[in-house]
């Protein structure tokens, strides 16, 4: 006997979001931990059964998966310069002050803030505005 999530349909629009975190893995950086992280969302989302609750799941879904690439270009950007510029020179602790207190007081906004240093944050109605457009 199937258990009821086994004969449940799968959503076209959450069947679509799990197909684009798959083809993000392949060039992810830690593929192991990412695909860990997907599976963990995607559970903790499985019960929905109302539309608009579906909707508002994937239309943040894909707002982090495009978040996600562009960390993962970052990365890779960063990879070919330092192989290939001899003169970049990247420090990756530079950003942080030397005092102690100073560093807590900034990796405290960095945790409750926004990391993205272009300043987007999840906006629910225009991501959803967006997925029923069709867009990326």
């Amino acid at each position: 006997m199937a258990t009821p999530s086994a004969t449940r349909a799968v959503h076209p629009l959450v069947r679509d979001l799990m197909k684009r975190c798959i083809v993000l893995k392949h060039d992810h950086y830690d593929p192991q931990h990412y695909m860990n992280a997907v599976r963990r969302e995607f559970g903790l989302n499985k019960d929905l059964s109302s539309d608009r609750d579906i909707m508002k799941a994937v239309a943040y879904g894909r707002w982090m998966v495009r978040e996600e690439q562009g960390r993962v270009r970052f990365k890779q950007y960063r990879m070919l310069q330092q192989r290939y510029n001899p003169e970049f020179d990247h420090h990756p602790h530079s950003q942080f002050p030397n005092n102690q207190e100073q560093f807590h007081q900034s990796a405290q906004k960095q945790q409750f803030g926004n990391n993205n240093p272009f300043g987007k944050q999840y906006n629910e109605a225009v991501e959803l505005k967006k997925l029923e457009r069709g867009e990326e």
